[in-house]
């Protein structure tokens, strides 16, 4: 037999080579289509174990093939925890929770595990007046409950324990230390003597429309029944809120607003005409002077405010008061605007666990363009006030 001639074999090996590569054969990962698959790698999350309830943390997730890294999608059932942008946040003590992150390559499961919060958060300075009813502060306990004990100057405060009040004997600054187990926190008392000396206490040019007022209740007020609006320009029938009656008609509503008021003329308001009612429901508007007429600053006007509601709750202890913030004026002032937004974040945080006090926000919602004056509301605009007063749990009886 004769040999086979080397270019015979030469031409036999490139058909087999071609036939190899044309079927798109590899020998490296061939898939069932005869693609070769990338080794996309593996995407690891470790637990995240014993995540305290209010607590953050982000999220790191780890590829094995870096050439695959990509955006990472986080789902999970239920409410016990919360994911933002890489971020995992503790809701619900005692949970644990699995959490399925996928990329466009990789799917891998991890938990995270929830534990109470066993800290005492100091409810800051709490202000209280010589002479004023106890003022409350809120102390926000441990998960585990434990008996709360305070250590305090018993010759200058009075604290009520279950009632979580405080009450000046003197003025100065005071700390209340409490504990609960193994935790312990700190806040400061600040006692106040009132000086009511001066032009800010001058009710004079007001006394007469206050008595005015004051006879409005009289005959048609109702003790435990009567929704009260009271407060400054905003709330003055006469020139401003002119339709008051017209939008409550039908409900047993009175509405006694003072132009240019303060804080300091119905606290006076608070022992004279005030202490002769017993509404169902108090509405005020109250604070825009006391800022732009009296010139005072945040930390002021704040406690100026705690100290009205403070006299208020405890002249009409089974009264619920709405309290609307401080709205924005078309003033060039923004000096004035920052006082003003400071004031409201304080009064909703002071507002915020007081059972007896509502906080309603329109700072944001009643716009510079609704103003008709650069300071109140144009009629029509007083929608933004009922709105968020309807939308709270005031009952309002009817006529």
């Amino acid at each position: 037999m004769k040999s086979l001639s080397a270019k015979f074999v030469w031409t036999v090996l490139n058909l087999v080579i071609i036939s190899f590569l044309s079927t798109g054969c590899n020998l490296n990962n061939p898939d069932d289509t005869g693609q070769t698959t990338p080794d996309y790698g593996k995407l690891i999350i470790h637990p995240i174990s014993n995540l305290t309830v209010g607590d953050s943390i982000r999220i790191s997730p780890v590829f094995s093939n870096y050439n695959y890294k990509a955006a990472v999608q986080y789902s999970f059932e239920g409410t016990d925890i919360s994911i933002e942008n890489g971020i995992v946040k503790a809701l619900v003590a005692n949970k644990t929770v699995t959490v399925t992150a996928s990329t466009i390559y990789q799917t891998a499961q991890f938990t995270v595990s929830t534990v109470p919060d066993y800290s005492i958060l100091s409810p800051g300075n709490v202000y209280t007046w010589t002479g004023y009813p106890a003022s409350e502060f809120y102390l926000a306990m441990p998960d585990d409950s434990s008996p709360v004990t305070y250590d305090y100057d018993k010759s200058k405060l009075v604290l009520n324990a279950t009632t979580k009040t405080v009450h000046a004997l003197v003025a100065g600054k005071f700390e209340v230390k409490a504990s609960s187990g193994n935790q312990t926190t700190s806040f400061n008392v600040v006692c106040n003597t009132v000086d009511k000396t001066g032009s800010k206490w001058d009710v004079s040019p007001y006394s007469d429309y206050a008595e005015v007022m004051h006879h409005l209740w009289i005959s048609a007020g109702h003790d435990g029944k009567t929704t009260l609006f009271i407060g400054d320009s905003f709330f003055d029938t006469r020139w401003f809120w002119t339709d008051f009656y017209t939008k409550f008609e039908g409900k047993d509503a009175l509405c006694c607003g003072i132009s240019s008021t303060t804080t300091f003329d119905w606290e006076t308001f608070a022992v004279s005409f005030l202490a002769d009612t017993d509404p169902k429901n108090l509405v005020v508007n109250i604070g825009t002077n006391n800022v732009y007429d009296d010139g005072e600053d945040a930390e002021t006007v704040t406690e100026d405010l705690q100290r009205l509601f403070t006299l208020l709750h405890g002249k009409l202890a089974n009264t619920a008061i709405y309290y609307f913030s401080i709205a924005q004026r078309n003033d060039a002032n923004t000096d004035r605007k920052e006082i003003v937004s400071l004031i409201n974040n304080a009064m909703q945080k002071w507002c915020e666990h007081k059972t007896w006090i509502t906080f309603l926000d329109v700072e944001h919602k009643l716009t510079t363009n609704m103003l008709r004056d650069g300071v109140h509301p144009q009629l029509q605009y007083y929608s933004v006030y009922m709105n968020a007063l309807t939308a709270t749990n005031i009952q309002m009886v009817n006529r």
